[in-house]
């Protein structure tokens, strides 16, 4: 019962009413797609820089990994260069150990924590010296796995970081085992025993290797490198070493992928996460990092109740604001309505509509009118110009229905133009911001006001003339002609105009563009004279302001066969990446020059392609530079 009584006493088809449900929607719409877009935008960036701190995080690991395989490899070069190790690797079977050799390994691996031990292979005595364990035979010696690299491997030089999991149960009563990496330095192989002559077998302790890890890498996240393989190297958590998850869905993907380096989301365990990975190919590891999603909810549920309060306060703001708006608009409606209320005959059909849309009540309101002339009469100037501005504008946008009577309709309105015989002009206000920040809402309008008194006065000397504003920046003059016009007529009605613009230009400091349309054969014909006008103005853009511009100015200039140059963009573009500004504008000036045969719709597409390629340029060229950008 309510809502039938709030039904009742809102007339939901009221101007005034669908005015301002219309502004709620527009700023809902608008507040909603912003928000999202805030949300959006902001949950992208957030995850941008979670990538591009993960990113850095990656450069540090790989850079360390192979800083700690050049620095390995420069010790084990040492040791070789070292008389007593060198001794060690080539003593013959009746050769006796140095007193001073073997203690020199052990000084080496105490004083640096990252050597957990260090192996000096002798083919010729079948004998392995330690740090770890003195001197063994190979046969008994627990690290077996060392002599098959050596006797499988066809490098003297290890390229890479050897990833192993030695078990010292056999040499201590235990069952302890250490994770280590391993590089070797040796020399040409015997062909005995494959096996060379002498080797020196550098293992670093892969815990040490990989606090690093753990100290770069942040809370929650994981931090590891893979071989080709899928087994884990180095790992930010403990227990991860050598263990193979070439299986994980993650994995396959960025083996799969060709590139070195990107990210994506993936599900881990039911869980999403934003994968990172680098691959450093000469040691044939892949670094990765691995990011729970989770780890950006704090900071996005902060914003999302942000966002929800600003749209609640704009959204009140914007509600009151369309109300007034909505009020400022309705008022000259509502006063012409009751104006007609009073002075118009009020039928059967104008009572029914009377009580719903104003418009509609309007419109039945002037048909009846125009249909009848004693009518007239009774309405005041004020309301015979609004429907004498009403047909004209009908007739310009071709949305007259019928044209019966319509000379009749010329008399009682005292409309200058003919029935056969009519050319359009539009003139359309250049820098149309600048005019609107120089005049007010009042001033506007009667500027717009003396630009068609103007008009009018200046062809009303050659020709019988209506003018009227059709918008905000567009008015349109229409010539009544008896004849087709020649070239003579043609540079009659372009002085005319020129006149128009100086006048204009004098009095109001206000710069206009003209186009003039077709010949008009007929009344239904002048909508397609005001069109091609109105298509005309828009090629001040190419022209420059304050330009008077006719279809067989336009079309002489015009290449049909559109076709976006890549050849001047590359060589424009090559200019701005060695920085030449003068070559920049030679180039610039022969792109823009190229651009300007096309018909108005090409130039725009043309345009808008080059800002787009022209915004990835500039992006990229700060991207490489790593500088900050505004460039919108």
């Amino acid at each position: 019962m309510k809502m039938f009584a709030l039904n009742k006493k809102i007339n939901f088809k009221s101007t005034f009413i669908r005015l301002l449900l219309s502004y709620i929607m527009l700023t809902s719409a608008i507040l909603f797609v912003t928000t999202l877009a805030i949300y959006s935008g902001y949950k992208r960036q957030i995850i941008e820089n979670s990538i591009s701190s993960s990113q850095k995080i990656l450069e540090q690991a790989s850079y360390y990994t192979n800083y700690t395989l050049n620095w390995a490899k420069l010790f084990s070069y040492q040791l070789y260069l070292n008389q007593d190790i060198y001794n060690l690797m080539y003593l013959n079977k009746n050769e006796n150990t140095t007193e001073i050799a073997n203690p020199k390994i052990m000084q080496l691996t105490s004083s640096i924590p990252s050597i957990y031990s260090i192996y000096i292979y002798n083919n010729n005595n079948g004998k392995i010296y330690t740090s770890v364990s003195g001197e063994q035979k190979v046969d008994s010696f627990y690290d077996h796995e060392i002599i098959d690299i050596l006797k499988n491997s066809s490098e003297t030089f290890s390229s890479n970081l050897i990833p192993r999991r030695i078990n010292l149960s056999s040499e201590y009563n235990s069952n302890y085992k250490k994770n280590i990496l391993s590089i070797f330095l040796s020399n040409s192989k015997n062909p005995k025993n494959n096996l060379p002559d002498g080797a020196i077998i550098l293992n670093l302790d892969a815990d040490e290797v990989e606090k690093y890890f753990k100290t770069i890498s942040e809370n929650g996240c994981d931090l590891f490198a893979i071989d080709n393989k899928g087994n884990i190297v180095l790992h930010s958590s403990s227990g991860m070493f050598l263990k193979n998850i070439s299986q994980s869905d993650y994995l396959k993907k960025i083996l799969e992928n060709k590139n070195d380096n990107g990210n994506f989301l993936c599900d881990i365990d039911g869980k999403p996460c934003v994968i990172t990975y680098t691959a450093l190919e000469r040691m044939g590891l892949k670094f990765i990092t691995i990011t729970p999603y989770n780890t950006f909810l704090g900071s996005i549920n902060k914003m999302i109740h942000l966002i929800i309060v600003i749209f609640i306060t704009i959204f009140i703001i914007g509600a009151a604001c369309s109300y007034l708006i909505s009020m400022r608009i309705y008022s000259p409606i509502d006063r012409i309505v009751k104006q007609v209320k009073s002075k118009a005959l009020i039928n059967n059909e104008l009572q029914n509509y009377s009580k719903s849309n104003e418009f509609d009540f309007l419109s039945i309101a002037i048909d009846n009118i125009l249909n009848e002339k004693l009518s007239l009469k009774k309405l005041s100037i004020e309301d015979t110009n609004f429907i004498k501005k009403q047909l004209l504008k009908s007739i310009l946008l071709n949305t007259v229905v019928n044209f019966k009577d319509i000379k009749t309709k010329f008399e009682e309105l005292n409309i200058n133009i003919s029935e056969n015989g009519n050319i359009a002009i539009v003139f359309k206000i250049d820098r149309i911001k600048h005019f609107y920040s120089r005049f007010s809402n009042r001033d506007r309008q009667l500027v717009r006001f003396g630009i068609c008194n103007i008009c009018s006065d200046i062809s009303s000397k050659y020709y019988s003339n209506e003018c009227l504003n059709i918008n905000g920046n567009l008015i349109a003059l229409i010539l009544s002609t008896s004849k087709e016009p020649s070239q003579e007529d043609l540079d009659l009605i372009i002085n005319i105009v020129a006149e128009i613009q100086n006048y204009v230009l004098s009095y109001f400091n206000v710069s206009l563009s003209s186009g003039i349309g077709s010949y008009a054969y007929s009344l239904s014909q002048i909508s397609s004279s005001y069109k091609l006008a109105a298509d005309c103005v828009n090629y001040r853009l190419k022209y420059g302001i304050n330009s008077i511009l006719y279809y067989d100015k336009i079309n002489a200039d015009i290449n049909n066969d559109y076709f976006y140059d890549e050849d001047l963009e590359s060589s424009l573009f090559n200019a701005v990446k060695l920085g030449n500004i003068k070559n920049i504008e030679t180039e610039l000036d022969k792109m823009l020059n190229k651009i300007s045969t096309y018909s108005y719709s090409n130039i725009l597409l043309s345009i808008s392609q080059l800002a787009l390629h022209s915004k990835k340029l500039v992006d990229t060229l700060y991207k490489v530079n790593n500088e900050t950008r505004d460039l919108k």
